[in-house]
């Protein structure tokens, strides 16, 4: 639905309406998200808040997790990816590491480089000694 729309529905309905704009693959314009479920029943005058994509994608900085545990550092992209609206693939890559056991599950290498940018759909790959 595109936010001329919803917001034709919600002034029907008498409710208030609160628009916030956020970096979206999506269509610009279109709703992404609301604060209340649909068919929720409410009084008229309550305040209705949608989110409705910008037309400007989302980016994610690559913070650098080397020396970091594999889990720690996919639990972190993970909530990065939802907090930006983003859609990540995070590949684990196991790489011998003889010489240093202490490396063993921890995060040694991660490409795109960190300090770099990445948008919606990106390959992140984790090098995992072991």
């Amino acid at each position: 639905m595109l936010r001329e729309e919803a917001e034709a529905e919600l002034a029907n309905a008498k409710l208030d309406i609160q628009v916030i704009e956020v970096p979206s693959p999506d269509v610009l314009g279109t709703v992404v998200s609301q604060d209340l479920e649909p068919s929720t029943e409410v009084n008229q005058g309550t305040l209705i808040t949608i989110e409705v994509a910008s037309g400007q994608a989302a980016k994610l900085f690559v913070p650098n997790f080397v020396g970091q545990s594999f889990q720690a550092v996919q639990e972190a992209f993970l909530r990065l990816s939802e907090e930006k609206r983003l859609e990540l693939t995070v590949v684990r890559i196991d790489v011998a590491t003889p010489l240093d056991p202490s490396d063993d599950g921890r995060v040694i290498a991660i490409e795109p480089a960190p300090t770099t940018y990445v948008g919606f759909g990106a390959l992140i790959r984790l090098y995992v000694g072991s």
